[in-house]
C-alpha cells in the first residue's frame, strides 16, 4: 500500500488573485495561514510568507498597494516579514469595525444561487 499522506505533501492554491475586495480580505489571510501550515517546509521563511501574500495582490486597488508596500520596504532596506505584511494588508483591506461591517453585510445578504453557496457566504461574515 502507498504511504500515508502527510501535510507536507499536500498543496493548496488560491483560485483567483486578490484585487482589493474587502469581502475577500480575511479569506486571503486565512488561505495564506493554511498554506504555510500545509507546506511548512517551503514556507518556513518569514520573507517568503510575506512575498506570497503580496504576490496574490494583482489589479484593482490591491496590485498598486502591493507594489507600493514592497517599494517602501526595499527603499528603506527593511526586511519583509509575515507579521508586518499581514498587518499592513489588514489595515488596508479590512474594515476598522469588522463586527459592524459583518452585521451590515449579513443584513443585506440575499440568496442568489444554491443554498450551499448562500450558507457559505453567510458563514464568511
Amino acid at each position: 500500500p502507498p504511504p500515508p499522506a502527510t501535510m507536507s505533501a499536500a498543496k493548496i492554491s488560491l483560485k483567483t488573485k486578490f484585487t482589493g475586495e474587502t469581502s475577500r480580505a480575511l479569506e486571503i489571510i486565512k488561505h495564506c495561514e493554511w498554506k504555510f501550515k500545509m507546506e511548512s517546509v517551503a514556507y518556513k521563511d518569514d520573507e517568503i510568507q510575506a512575498i506570497y501574500l503580496l504576490s496574490y495582490c494583482e489589479g484593482g486597488t490591491a496590485g498598486p498597494w502591493a507594489v507600493s508596500y514592497s517599494k517602501k520596504l526595499d527603499d528603506a532596506g527593511t526586511p519583509y516579514t509575515w507579521a508586518a505584511a499581514k498587518k499592513a494588508f489588514e489595515d488596508k483591506f479590512l474594515p476598522d469595525n469588522k463586527e459592524s461591517w459583518a452585521a451590515t453585510k449579513m443584513g443585506t445578504l440575499v440568496q442568489k444561487t444554491t443554498t450551499a453557496d448562500y450558507i457559505s457566504e453567510f458563514e464568511s461574515y
